[in-house]
């Protein structure tokens, strides 16, 4: 385990091909308009995932915040070395704390599983 900011690490210390699967649950969905370029998924990051994943390696996303799914949605699908899947298409991991207690509050979860296409 390292503590890092995502982007500059992923970026400069995680070879290419070398990922097995990124998991990334309920970031941070900096919600006001001024504040979005902080967000930690944007097109370029998700290109940076996908050129750190092995050929079918994953990248999980769970988010309960309406509005960064419904961004996420069509964003997703810009990247052309990423496909989505179902997410119980491969083993669903156990749910995290935050999960949990959203569900129990009621609040929607929204899920992503993307699969890095074989080039």
């Amino acid at each position: 385990m390292y503590r890092a900011d995502a982007r500059p690490f992923v970026d400069a210390c995680v070879p290419a091909n070398s990922v097995a699967a990124f998991h990334i649950y309920f970031p941070d969905p900096w919600p006001k308009k001024r504040q979005r370029k902080r967000r930690l998924l944007d097109g370029v990051f998700l290109e940076v995932l996908a050129a750190k994943l092995e050929a079918g390696g994953l990248v999980r996303i769970a988010t309960d915040h309406p509005g960064y799914a419904e961004e996420l949605g069509p964003l997703v699908k810009t990247v052309p070395a990423l496909e989505e899947l179902p997410w119980d298409a491969y083993p669903v991991p156990p749910p995290t704390h935050y999960e949990l207690k959203y569900r129990e509050e009621g609040r929607a979860i929204r899920r992503f599983l993307l699969r890095r296409v074989p080039r």
